[in-house]
């Protein structure tokens, strides 16, 4: 597996050193960049190329939409993860993620391990298109159930499911339930409050 680069932009000193200990932690993720300031955020995407930019809402607040575009221009491959502290959620960038900064320990190193083991799925460009069926399919096993409960929620057989659960495993690449669980919440299928 390739190694994921990450880059972080917040005021927060405990924010950054936090972040940056527990994504160290993370076999093949890499902190290569903590930046405070927002004006140093394009020459970081430009030199870096980061896979994410984990960045503080006030940060990009502060930002024009002249230097966004040209965030945008400069990082076509870069993620941007918010760095939630309330309910708002930013409306004039486009968001991959949002990451709660109240997170437990074993909360943010699952949410970050999840990342980086499914990055191949996040960028989407490799991926075959999954029908409408395998999405339904793919619903039910992020919501934790079984082969036997989604058939007969589906009416279909037992059979018929595992077929649609291998296509879909080998169109996305994500063989874990947990990787699926995380594909299903980005690409809004569910919804945080719907995992167990």
């Amino acid at each position: 597996m390739k190694q994921i680069n990450f880059i972080i932009a917040s005021k927060s000193y405990l924010i950054n050193k936090g972040l940056s200990i527990t994504l160290n932690e993370i076999k093949n993720a890499k902190v290569v960049e903590i930046i405070e300031d927002s004006s140093a955020i394009i020459q970081s995407l430009t030199t870096h190329q980061p896979d994410f930019l984990i960045v503080a809402s006030d940060l990009i607040r502060s930002l024009s939409d002249e230097v966004l575009n040209s965030i945008f221009k400069s990082s076509t491959n870069t993620k941007i993860i918010q760095l939630k502290f309330s309910p708002e959620v930013l409306s004039n960038i486009i968001i991959h993620s949002n990451f709660d900064v109240y997170s437990t320990k074993k909360e943010t190193i699952e949410y970050f391990l999840n990342l980086v083991e499914t990055d191949n799925f996040l960028t989407n460009a490799h991926e075959e298109k999954i029908s409408n069926r395998e999405r339904t399919i793919l619903k039910h096993v992020a919501l934790g159930k079984t082969n036997k409960e989604i058939a007969e929620a589906l009416f279909i057989s037992i059979h018929t499911v595992i077929t649609h659960r291998k296509k879909i495993t080998a169109k996305l690449g994500i063989k874990s339930i947990s990787g699926l669980t995380v594909y299903a919440i980005i690409n809004g299928l569910i919804s945080m409050e719907e995992v167990e």
